[in-house]
């Protein structure tokens, strides 16, 4: 004879019995030969066989469910409710990581960026930032520099205490926003900076080819002579009539690192620069994801 195995919460009227391994019987009531069929229960068709014993006493009688949950002080409908609300509840916050898993499938990747969904949960991977100027997307562990968004905050609120905080924490040009490794150093990290252009500027015009613009830009300003730095050229081209991509790159006194730039221009009257860098070492993990987000960064006209 098959039998299973059940473990049921059993709710009856004023208390609730917990049946451990309980027993129930597999095979079909049947009747002993020679003794009459019972009559049919009230309200079932005559050819279907009322529930054994068995049955009725582990699953209870018609509405003792609905009675027990009265009894403490629900129904089914409120249960339906708090399951709906915790499911809802789960997915709204990428309970362990089970939205991004969701939004990363291929077939619903691409509608999930076009949603914006991915500037709150990672889709295959990445995040994205998102400005009213420019976009991008930045590997899902990496954080934002805290440093550079205080001073930002502060710049757009007109006060001063932060940006002289990122002077002096990071002499240059500021960035508008940058983002690096948990506990990362200098070595690796993204940047995005933003520079007015002379009035007639263009890449193409004002720079020549991509390979000469760049060529120029090592030469002038990354690795000048006599600054102890030595850059090497490794590619250069041109993904629009206003963007720019350099690959190259910088050996500094204590370790040589791996760089690949974005420029883009904007209404013919500013420049953003997108920076990637990581120890030259590290280039090979890192290359496509490098990539990735260089092909993502997009600067609104």
């Amino acid at each position: 004879r098959a039998t299973r195995v059940v473990i049921i919460i059993i709710m009856r009227r004023r208390r609730v019995v917990l049946m451990s391994a309980a027993v129930v019987a597999s095979r079909a009531w049947q009747v002993p030969a020679g003794v009459s069929r019972p009559a049919a229960v009230r309200g079932t068709p005559p050819d279907v066989e009322p529930p054994s014993e068995e049955a009725r006493y582990v699953l209870g009688r018609p509405g003792d469910l609905d009675a027990d949950l009265r009894l403490l002080g629900t129904s089914r409908a409120r249960i339906v409710q708090f399951v709906s609300l915790a499911a809802f509840l789960g997915l709204a916050g990428d309970l362990f990581g089970v939205t991004s898993t969701l939004l990363s499938v291929p077939a619903l990747r691409e509608p999930a960026r076009r949603a914006g969904l991915d500037t709150y949960y990672p889709v295959a991977g990445f995040k994205r930032y998102a400005e009213p100027e420019f976009e991008l997307l930045y590997p899902e562990t990496w954080l934002e520099d805290q440093a550079v968004y205080v001073a930002r905050t502060a710049a757009r609120a007109g006060t001063t205490d932060a940006e002289a905080l990122l002077r002096k924490r990071r002499p240059g040009p500021e960035p508008l926003v940058a983002f690096g490794p948990p506990g990362g150093t200098a070595s690796e990290n993204l940047s995005v900076f933003k520079s007015d252009l002379a009035p007639g500027f263009s890449l193409q015009g004002t720079l020549g080819p991509p390979a000469v613009a760049a060529q120029t830009l090592l030469d002038r300003a990354i690795a000048p002579p006599g600054s102890g730095k030595t850059a090497e050229l490794i590619d250069a081209f041109a993904t629009a009539s206003d963007t720019y991509v350099f690959e190259y790159t910088l050996a500094l006194t204590d370790r040589t690192l791996h760089n690949l730039a974005v420029i883009a221009q904007r209404q013919g009257k500013l420049l953003y620069t997108l920076t990637l860098l990581c120890r030259d070492a590290d280039w090979p993990d890192r290359e496509a994801t490098f990539r990735a987000v260089a092909s993502s960064f997009r600067v609104r006209q």
